[in-house]
Formats: structure tokens, C-alpha cells, sequence
């Protein structure tokens, strides 16, 4: 990526699903967890939550940070 590009940025906000390329999704977009992702709350399916991020030049949505918003 050159100096002037800028990541672009997502944010996906609802219930938590299984994914179909990774474990977890949001509205059958699916997102990644790293070990650098901020997590307040515990990621399960059923859970409702707001996931910020970057999307790789390949596409994949790489979660920044994910707040849980009905902890169980």
C-alpha cells in the first residue's frame, strides 16, 4: 500500500453467527479475530455486538475491536 492510501475501515453491528470462512460473522459478513483485537464482553453466537475494523487488499475483515452489547 502506498503512503497515500488509507485502509479502508468497516463496521458491522448485530447478532453474532458462525461464519462461512471464519468462526465468527456478522449479517453473513464474516470478520477475523486477532490476537490485537480489543474484545469487551465474550464472542458467542447469539450475542449482540458492534465490530470495528480494516478490510485487507484481499478483502478479509480484520476486527480492531469488538464491544458486546447484551453480555450473557
Amino acid at each position: 500500500m502506498d503512503a497515500g492510501a488509507q485502509a479502508s475501515q468497516f463496521c458491522l453491528q448485530g447478532m453474532i453467527e458462525e461464519g462461512k470462512h471464519t468462526p465468527n460473522a456478522i449479517d453473513g459478513e464474516d470478520f477475523e479475530i486477532t490476537p490485537g483485537t480489543w474484545v469487551v464482553g465474550l464472542v458467542i453466537p447469539g450475542a449482540l455486538a458492534v465490530v470495528k475494523g480494516t478490510v485487507s487488499r484481499n478483502g478479509r475483515r480484520v476486527a480492531k475491536s469488538i464491544t458486546i452489547m447484551n453480555p450473557k
